[in-house]
């Protein structure tokens, strides 16, 4: 694994580029350690490798103003009220807003400027008063 770069491995790992990596799955130079598909939990191996399903229309005002920030390449900074860290203010350029079935939840991809990594947040934890620089 050790020579490709970033994106080419979430590819490998996942079929998808749109997920963060979990810095323990790379070395100290951003290149994939030597961790193996086997370490990772079944169920986030599993939600890495649904497809996403882009969403480009929504009912809800907050949806709406993620996918025109997606569009528009605006960062957006909310609240997130899921995540391991409930209630930390988040700055992400958002790059894709979408769904791993039709009628499941909405989420957004972004590089998040707090963690410094793309993230996956989901749209229903976000809190409404979000600003778009």
């Amino acid at each position: 694994m050790h020579g490709m770069n970033r994106k080419t491995f979430l590819q490998w790992l996942g079929g998808i580029a749109a997920f963060g990596t979990p810095s323990k799955m790379l070395d100290a130079g951003g290149q994939p350690s030597a961790m193996s598909l086997e370490d990772l939990d079944p169920s986030l191996l599993h939600w890495l490798r649904q497809p996403r399903i882009p969403v480009l229309e929504a009912v809800d005002e907050k949806t709406r103003w993620l996918i025109a920030a997606t569009l528009n390449r605006w960062t957006v900074d909310f609240v997130y009220t899921g995540g391991s860290e409930p209630g930390r203010s988040r700055t992400v350029s958002p790059g894709l807003v979408f769904r791993v079935d039709s009628s499941g939840p909405v989420y957004i991809q972004g590089y998040c400027h707090v963690r410094n990594e793309e993230r996956v947040f989901r749209v229903e934890h976000i809190l409404p008063g979000w600003i778009m620089n």
